[in-house]
């Protein structure tokens, strides 16, 4: 979330909205008494949210709960939302879509991609696709940033321009 993700809070129920933008926002002149045009998202372009819960447990002994304290409780909790963020955050990357999972950026149909040829292994060329997808989807706004794993961010430091 922290990577800028739009987070609808204090939704309550089924939600309908546009899947993304218009390429362009659409602005027109009006005279004094004109009515505004409203731009109508087809079918296509709407996606239905539904609300999704995610669970979680610390297991901890008989002793642990007696003996508890505010820095073990707080260290729990630290375990818990941590935890919580992390599924959260893989369900919004990868989701499935199926058995009470959102459906992820990487399941949606229509975004644009970059192939990488060895993967795990992007080239610099490929590391400009990645923007240009991006550009292309006029989407180059706000705070950005890669989301990979650590092997990739390795390979990444030592990847050469150009």
């Amino acid at each position: 979330m922290s990577l800028g993700a739009t987070v609808l809070d204090g939704l309550v129920g089924n939600v309908s909205r546009c899947r993304r933008k218009p390429a362009t926002p659409q602005f027109y002149r009006l005279g004094d008494d004109d009515d505004v045009i409203r731009f109508r998202y087809s079918a296509r372009l709407r996606v239905a949210l539904s609300p999704k819960t995610v669970a979680g447990s610390v297991p901890m002994s008989r002793r642990l709960l007696k003996q508890s304290s505010p820095s073990i409780e707080a260290m729990i909790q630290a375990d818990l939302q941590r935890g919580a963020g992390l599924a959260i955050d893989l369900a919004a990357l990868e989701g499935t879509g199926v058995s009470n999972q959102p459906q992820g950026i990487a399941n949606v149909t229509g975004v644009n991609t970059q192939t990488v040829a060895t993967p795990g292994q992007p080239t610099w060329n490929e590391l400009v696709g990645f923007d240009t997808a991006v550009a292309d989807d006029e989407a180059l706004d706000g705070s950005l940033a890669y989301v990979t794993t650590s092997g990739v961010r390795g390979k990444l430091k030592t990847t050469a321009e150009g």
